[in-house]
């Protein structure tokens, strides 16, 4: 075989299943960290050390100024909704309501990603402060 040919191949056996081909990426989940304002350096710090997850779980923290910050690469399958890692996962720090800015925020996030199915983590994540009906108009 050629050299081309196998680092081809090399590409789509070896390093393609690493990242998360079947990601759908007009999906999301909501989350919230029901915890304080954390960063997501501090919920990296702790997804790795305390759960032992090879990364952060989410896609995406919004904090409660409304800063939006990366976590996960869009391209790797998040650990937050077993079933719907293959969705972006998007959490907001705090507990059962949110400010202003985080709803602003996660609605341009989901309209800058062009999702376009929300579902909720479970019935009470990301808690009742939160319409999912709402975010997508």
């Amino acid at each position: 075989m050629n050299r081309l040919l196998l680092i081809t191949l090399f590409i789509l056996v070896i390093i393609s299943p690493v990242f998360a081909g079947d990601m759908l990426l007009d999906h999301a989940v909501i989350h919230h960290t029901a915890s304080p304002d954390w960063s997501v350096n501090k919920i990296h710090r702790i997804h790795i050390d305390e759960n032992k997850w090879d990364d952060i779980g989410y896609h995406y923290v919004i904090r409660k100024d409304g800063t939006v910050e990366p976590g996960r690469p869009l391209n790797v399958k998040g650990a937050h909704a077993l079933g719907r890692n293959n969705w972006i996962g998007i959490v907001l720090t705090g507990y059962n309501t949110f400010t202003k800015v985080q709803i602003l925020s996660l609605k341009k996030l989901l309209k800058d990603l062009h999702i376009k199915y929300v579902e909720r983590h479970h019935e009470r994540c990301p808690g009742p402060g939160l319409s999912i009906k709402e975010l997508l108009k």
